[in-house]
Parts: C-alpha cells; structure tokens; sequence
C-alpha cells in the first residue's frame, strides 16, 4: 500500500471515520489522486482531517463531488499548508453553506495551489462565493466552472470584478456573457463555455 498514488472510493457510502484513517495513515504518502465523489456522510470534519494530515502532502487532485462538504471543508482545504501541491479540486454538487458562528470574514493572506476549481451544480454559493472573490486564495486559478449554480446578477459582477482571478484561461458559468464581457479581469480568457443560454442576438 505504501507506494499506492491513486485510490478512487467514489459511492462507498464512507464517511468522516474513514477521512481521518486515511489522513492518519501513513501508507498514503505517496498518493497524488483521491477520489471520494458521491460519498453523502463525508463531511467538514472529515475533510478538516485530511486538510491536516502531514502525509497528504503529494496530493495533486482530490474529487469531493456530491459530498456532505459545506463552505467551512471547502476553504480548510485551500487554506492547508499540508497540501501545497493540490491543484485539481472538484466539490460539484455540494451544499456549500456557510455555517452559523464560523468566522468567515477572517483575513486570508495566503495563496492555494489550486489551478482547477469545479463547483458546477452547487447550492448556497452566494455567500462563499462573496470570500472567494476578494481572498488571495483562488489567485492562481486557471479553470472554474460554477455551471448551473443558479448565480445572481451581483455574483456574476463580482466573479468579474475579482482581482485575484486574473489568470482564469478556461471559465464554464453557463450564463451571464454581457456582465463578463465588460470585465478588464479575463485578458488571458481562452475558453468560455455559455451552452444552453437564450442570449440572442443582441447578446453576442
């Protein structure tokens, strides 16, 4: 097992025991990909765990689509010191709350890894969202797709008002061309995805 570098456990209904075996073990120092998608009782405390484990510290992407993880798993992960080689993470289809009494508006002064952000079908994005765009820690983001997120108008004003997301190259938000196409912010923009619009003519 100690020279395992990819383990996959989507939909085996595991939960945050398993985060912390895994985060505690050291057989896992080599892993560079872990795939816990569609795995409901994964949730911030777990993620929380391997967000701290010293022998995560290879890991490159980690799937934590359709989990239990909320905005306070999401931000422990960008914000661990531990995985600083992390840069493909996918949360799709999460509930990505802020929880009551979490200090949120704490000063974020650090930079993630991160180059690939999927939080496509995501629920409750408006108030994580708010963070990201005004925190360092998404700066070195190439690729977000927050597709059918149903985003507001002021979400979509701040994704392209955000000086930290200068380097975005490939952006999926299915909606909302007009606002983005007045941003100064998307200069290296190579690839824009708005499939199943209504935006007509005039929004060409």
């Amino acid at each position: 097992m100690g020279n395992l570098t990819s383990l996959d456990l989507t939909d085996n209904q595991i939960g945050d025991a398993a985060m912390t075996a895994i985060a505690k073990s050291t057989y896992f120092g080599n892993l560079t990909k872990l795939i816990l998608d569609i795995n409901f009782e994964i949730r911030d405390e777990g993620i929380m765990e391997l967000a701290r484990s010293p022998y995560l510290r290879r890991l490159n992407e980690l799937g934590l689509i359709r989990t239990g993880v909320t905005a306070h798993g999401l931000i422990s992960i960008l914000e661990s010191k531990y995985l600083s080689c992390l840069t493909t993470l996918g949360a799709a289809g999460t509930d990505l709350s802020v929880l009551d009494g979490w200090d949120y508006h704490r000063r974020n002064t650090i930079s993630s890894a991160v180059t690939t952000l999927d939080l496509g079908f995501g629920t409750n994005l408006n108030v994580i969202l708010s963070i990201l765009v005004k925190s360092p820690l998404i700066m070195n983001l190439s690729s977000l797709d927050m597709s059918s997120c149903d985003l507001q108008h002021s979400d979509v004003e701040d994704i392209a008002r955000s000086p930290y997301l200068r380097n975005i190259t490939n952006l999926n938000l299915n909606d909302w061309v007009k606002v983005l196409a007045q941003s100064i912010n998307f200069s290296k923009l190579t690839s824009l995805k708005m499939h199943k619009n209504k935006i007509g003519d005039a929004g060409v």
